[in-house]
């Protein structure tokens, strides 16, 4: 690259988008290689030159979540939400959180709303279901079984739910 042919602030923003890569990608491989610490330490300092990219801060919950630190993760995930609303992967990483931090009813709304928008993500029904259960909210379980049977058609799986939900209704 010949500086003449840039201007330095293109120069600078290129310098500055490598950099964040660099320890975008340590971080990505130190997180795959289970070294928590060195992973979080990488990904701050992406953060830090790219602290509005959703992936990085998605990437920073994800070692939190996985060092048990599910409180300090959530401010994370939902920034990565908020920043990139149609990843569902995001939304499923502040589910988690909330099951994590024992707030299944706030896991349960982002499932919901994942589940609730047609067919792409019809696969989580049960467990939005098992959520509503475990919460003593039978009506709204039900009201997820139903949607993954159209979905999906009549399975064995829904209707022996939907028969422990009538069971413990009466």
């Amino acid at each position: 690259m010949h500086s003449n042919l840039f201007p330095k602030k293109e120069v600078k923003l290129l310098e500055k988008k490598n950099k964040t890569s660099r320890y975008f990608i340590e971080g990505e491989k130190a997180l795959v290689l289970g070294d928590l610490e060195k992973a979080y330490f990488y990904l701050q300092r992406s953060l830090e030159l790219s602290p509005e990219e959703p992936a990085i801060n998605y990437k920073i919950a994800e070692v939190l979540v996985r060092s048990e630190q599910a409180q300090k993760a959530l401010p994370y995930a939902e920034k990565a939400t908020f920043s990139d609303p149609e990843n569902k992967y995001y939304a499923l990483m502040v589910a988690e959180i909330y099951t994590d931090l024992n707030q299944p009813l706030k896991a349960a709304e982002i499932l919901d709303r994942l589940t609730a928008d047609g067919e792409n993500n019809q696969q989580y029904n049960l467990d939005l279901a098992s959520i509503y259960l475990n919460a003593g909210e039978f009506d709204k379980a039900l009201v997820v079984l139903d949607r993954a049977e159209d979905f999906f058609g009549v399975r064995e799986p829904f209707t022996v739910q939907k028969q422990r939900i009538y069971l413990r209704k009466k």
